[in-house]
């Protein structure tokens, strides 16, 4: 057998093929030829990181919790294909994807159970960004600090809110850690810049 064949049709220029069933690899050393291990299909490894609730919840149909790793934001990930270093992706965008169909162009999978690990397709609806960030928004009835957002203590900007209090209490430690600071002045000088 040549050196540029295998018997499987691969080229290897590092290794010499002794038989079918040996080569000596880049360092000299014989080693058997062995065939790639088979890959678990992935929905057998979807299933095998999901964790059936005993709970019925949204359309009387239970969370499937999500039991694989996780993000530091509190939503799974799963390697589709499989292999080290694969791309991840996020569990209830794949079941999405698998039991529903593909998610449209500009549209993200919203938890309508409002549990980040489920993979419920049941669950799960394909929204825009937009309509995604006004349900989380319409969900957060208080800041991080426990002030409520109602009329008077919210600032807006966009689709954005903020704490009125807690935006005053981090100027106010702004100020104390930078006394002398002038934003006018700040201002004035970041408009001559934009300007040049």
């Amino acid at each position: 057998m040549s050196n540029q064949e295998n018997g499987k049709g691969k080229v290897n220029e590092f290794q010499v093929y002794l038989s079918e069933d040996y080569r000596l690899n880049a360092e000299g050393q014989m080693v058997q030829n062995t065939a790639p291990r088979p890959c678990t299909p992935a929905i057998d490894r979807f299933k095998a990181k999901i964790h059936v609730s005993n709970q019925n919840g949204l359309r009387n149909a239970p969370c499937w919790n999500w039991i694989g790793s996780t993000t530091s934001s509190g939503y799974g990930e799963f390697k589709a294909d499989g292999r080290r270093g694969a791309k991840k992706t996020n569990p209830h965008r794949f079941a999405y994807q698998h039991y529903i169909g593909s998610i449209p162009e500009g549209y993200e999978v919203d938890h309508l159970c409002k549990n980040r690990l489920c993979c419920n397709p049941a669950h799960l609806e394909a929204i825009t960004l937009q309509e995604n960030r006004r349900r989380r928004n319409a969900d957060q009835t208080h800041c991080k600090q426990g002030h409520e957002f109602n009329d008077e203590n919210t600032l807006r900007s966009g689709n954005r809110r903020r704490c009125r209090i807690c935006s005053a209490e981090r100027s106010r430690k702004f100020m104390e850690r930078h006394p002398g600071y002038n934003a006018q002045k700040c201002q004035e000088y970041q408009a001559r810049i934009k300007a040049t």
